[in-house]
């Protein structure tokens, strides 16, 4: 049959010298001329043993025949007995001992079905878990304890969103909300406090039992994962040499407070940076020595602004800057600051005056720029400060005449 196995060789010598005594004993009960069921006692334990065996080869089927058959009331009184009704009770015998047989192999399979589910519980590298609809874990596998570093005892002692990431509680309260529905599986990801303080990135799986009023749950630990995205991100986003945003990040912020401007009036301004004469500090002083020049820059540049202005460097020594909610006076003013703690920065490391050309292009209500746009005008507002003696500020929309030279430095 599928799925069952074949019968060992130590269920066929049963099998066989079972059926050998019993049919010697039956040979011997023809042989009695007295018509008394002496041998009564003798044959229980011969076909008792077959229908053991039977039972746990046949499976429920025996046991629905023996169940039947017993009903039926066959005769088990000692009383005299022609050899054809002998031969009944002992299949009689034989069908219960099957019925016996079959629910103890059940009962044995059960037993290690049980045994393997619980190692399997224990083992596994995923974290299992049972939650009670008032926000406790009731039951933690042991990859719990291998993951956190919490005692199953300390996970189920207080409500299991105490573990979770600050920023994360509230989307997990949520999710543990609409777990407690009827059929309702969930799929989300939050962070999980470990025992030495780090932060573990846990992916949850649950399904709810609402009439036990459980959810089983399911978790496997992603930090590695989460930090690979997290690392693909950054590098999408940044330049890898100064650790600024590069230019498609750039823009897509430019983009968003364009919008901004249009529909909240603000007003704003681009500024756009270059190092001047940068390729004669590479050839005279090495490649080595320029990175160093860009990566300072954008450490400077990063310092001088607010928090919540976006710096970036667009390639080359050529730098961009968006400056929010400021007016063309507050702009000015920022850019000559930058202007200024520059050269003053970077003179100690290329030991001659580092100078910037610095272009800057407002928009606002009465500006209304596009994207291309704001950056042409900034780009030609650069390069007027260059014609007009490099180290200056121009701002787009003036006469180039109207350059205005770096402030003067200690």
């Amino acid at each position: 049959m599928t799925g069952r196995h074949l019968p060992s060789g130590r269920q066929l010598r049963v099998l066989l010298a079972a059926t050998v005594l019993f049919a010697a004993i039956f040979a011997g009960r023809i042989a009695d001329t007295s018509g008394t069921a002496g041998l009564t006692v003798l044959y229980v334990l011969p076909v008792v043993l077959v229908g053991v065996e039977l039972g746990r080869l046949a499976g429920i089927g025996a046991g629905l025949v023996a169940l039947g058959l017993f009903a039926a009331g066959m005769p088990f009184a000692s009383t005299p007995v022609s050899a054809l009704a002998y031969l009944a009770r002992g299949a009689t015998f034989a069908i219960v001992g099957a019925v016996a047989g079959h629910l103890a192999d059940r009962l044995r399979v059960l037993g290690e079905s049980d045994r393997i589910s619980v190692r399997h519980f224990e083992l596994a590298r995923d974290l299992f878990c049972t939650a009670s609809f008032d926000g406790y874990l009731t039951q933690v596998n042991g990859a719990w304890e291998r993951c956190l570093g919490w005692t199953r005892e300390e996970l189920m002692s207080r409500p299991f969103v105490e573990f979770v990431h600050p920023d994360d509680r509230a989307a997990t309260v949520q999710e543990a909300a609409q777990a407690t529905r009827p059929g309702r599986s969930a799929v989300f990801t939050n962070r999980y406090r470990t025992k030495d303080g780090a932060w573990r990135w846990i992916e949850w799986s649950s399904q709810t039992d609402p009439e036990r009023q459980v959810i089983y749950a399911a978790a496997r630990d992603v930090t590695e994962r989460k930090e690979a995205e997290e690392r693909l991100r950054y590098l999408a986003e940044h330049d890898p040499l100064s650790g600024l945003y590069n230019r498609r990040r750039f823009e897509q912020e430019l983009t968003r407070e364009l919008d901004h401007s249009r529909l909240r009036g603000s007003r704003g301004a681009v500024l756009l940076l270059d190092v001047d004469g940068f390729k004669a500090i590479n050839d005279s002083l090495g490649h080595a020595t320029g990175d160093e020049v860009i990566a300072r820059l954008g450490a400077t540049l990063t310092e001088r602004l607010r928090s919540g202005d976006v710096v970036a460097r667009l390639g080359g020594d050529e730098f961009a800057v968006l400056l929010r909610r400021v007016d063309s006076a507050t702009a000015r003013s920022l850019a000559a600051d930058v202007q200024a703690l520059t050269t003053e920065g970077l003179a100690t490391l290329v030991q001659r005056p580092v100078t910037l050309s610095v272009g800057v292009a407002a928009f606002g209500p009465d500006a209304p720029l596009g994207l291309d746009e704001l950056l042409s005008r900034a780009d030609d507002a650069m390069y007027a400060a260059k014609r007009a003696g490099r180290d200056r500020l121009a701002i787009a929309g003036e006469p180039a005449g109207m350059s205005e030279p770096a402030p003067a430095h200690g």
